[in-house]
């Protein structure tokens, strides 16, 4: 299926495009390139860019935007090592992240959901510094609504890129969960790209992204799990089921890191 997607041949691209736009209805209003000829392959078709007016950033200075367009699955508060994945069923921030994730306990978490109509390409929530990846190889079971409720540890067993970033010297961590059939999660500030082999960790110096700007995007099958230290911020301003778009308010900064 990876194959297919990537395909340039004409005939393939345009049927995979064709009917992936009748199943889910995908609108390109918003896009930058309006008609599905103007795309080389399905995989450039799902990793779309957005028109640049399409998605105002919110510009109050003490707010954490939304990364990406999806809907809130979850939020809530870290409690013993613990966030909610669905009524239910529970799931360990330690395993998610690969090592242990005390300093976020009573913090706030929100996990977005990105259906495979939506806009798959992953942007800074607010100012930031990346400080470390760590790559997590997994399993490739569907993020729906469907499988968050029946699959135990879903999010902490599939693939993932945990991103660990600080704002104003405050550490918080992005967690980019990989999916169904490609489970694909390109990085454009190293080239780094699923699927991964083995648990990796790469250290970055100085590498500055403002509120708004593209870290990543998501081939195919994607959630992103924001966590905040209470020091840091609150996830305020949404709730579980709420539809959200890229650059929405969706939470407050306690002290906001000044932009050059």
């Amino acid at each position: 299926m990876g194959a297919l997607s990537r395909s340039t041949n004409w005939f393939v691209k345009t049927v995979f495009i064709s009917i992936f736009r009748k199943i889910y209805q995908v609108d390109l209003t918003d896009a930058q390139r309006k008609s599905p000829q103007d795309y080389a392959s399905f995989e450039d078709f799902f990793t779309r860019e957005l028109d640049p007016s399409a998605r105002p950033i919110c510009d109050e200075v003490d707010s954490i935007v939304s990364p990406v367009d999806g809907v809130v699955a979850q939020s809530g508060t870290v409690q013993s090592d613990t966030l909610v994945q669905a009524k239910g069923l529970e799931y360990s921030l330690n395993a998610l992240l690969g090592e242990p994730a005390s300093q976020y306990e009573g913090g706030d978490y929100v996990v977005l959901y990105l259906s495979p109509k939506d806009y798959h390409r992953i942007h800074a929530p607010l100012t930031l510094n990346l400080e470390k990846t760590t790559e997590i190889p997994g399993l490739r079971f569907p993020v729906n609504a469907a499988a968050a409720t029946t699959v135990p540890d879903l999010f902490a067993r599939n693939v993932r890129l945990v991103c660990h970033f600080k704002n104003n010297g405050v550490g918080f961590v992005g967690v980019f969960v990989g999916a169904l059939i490609v489970s694909g999660i390109k990085t454009r500030f190293d080239n780094l790209q699923s699927p991964f082999e083995q648990q990796m960790s790469r250290s970055f110096d100085q590498l500055t992204f403002e509120k708004g700007e593209e870290l990543a995007q998501f081939v195919l099958g994607s959630t992103v799990i924001l966590v905040l230290p209470a020091a840091l911020g609150r996830f305020d301003s949404v709730a579980p089921g709420e539809a959200v778009r890229l650059g929405q308010k969706i939470g407050t900064l306690k002290t906001p890191m000044e932009t050059a």
